[in-house]
């Protein structure tokens, strides 16, 4: 989630002047679904953001949309481990997010992640330039039982920073 209140007041302007075209309008489960209700950003603008917030300059540039889905290992019945799905997606083409290593995360702590890396698209911000952003990715997790035999569904922060850097610009 983008926390507003936390950065400096020219930030907070300029994401004002963004998202002023959405006041008043209801949000509904149809605005998820692509939507781009923003006033685009210039080049400077979308490099500003990314100085404080690597996904406020995503939003501003992809909008309302799903930032990564997730593939659960324990659901899928033909893959035994987070080491062979890696090995299966990386022989597709896919690129993985190698921030804290490949796969994040240890039993031990209940998770196992690992991710993709964010194709890019070539944007045409407000003034005209056209740059290469990071669009969405693949997260892929592995549950393991807690004390009381039920798949740990929480959040480990440390697994969490490096999956977010799957959409953070690759310069």
């Amino acid at each position: 989630a983008l926390r507003r209140g936390v950065f400096s007041d020219a930030v907070e302007s300029l994401i004002d002047q963004l998202i002023a075209s959405t006041a008043g309008h209801a949000l509904t489960l149809e605005s998820f679904l692509g939507t781009y209700p923003f006033a685009k950003p210039t080049w400077a603008d979308y490099l500003k953001l990314a100085e404080v917030s690597e996904y406020a300059a995503w939003l501003s540039t992809m909008g309302y949309r799903a930032n990564h889905f997730t593939v659960s290992l324990n659901h899928l019945t033909q893959v035994a481990s987070m080491e062979a799905l890696i090995e299966i997606v990386q022989s597709a083409g896919f690129t993985f997010n190698t921030v804290g290593g490949v796969i994040k995360g240890l039993p031990e702590n209940l998770l196992v992640q690992s991710s993709t890396l964010a194709d890019t698209v070539r944007y045409t911000f407000a003034d005209g330039q056209i740059h290469p952003v990071p669009t969405c990715f693949y997260e892929f997790a592995q549950r393991y039982p807690d004390n009381n035999g039920e798949l740990f569904q929480g959040f480990v922060p440390a697994n969490a920073n490096a999956i977010f850097d799957s959409t953070a610009r690759q310069v």
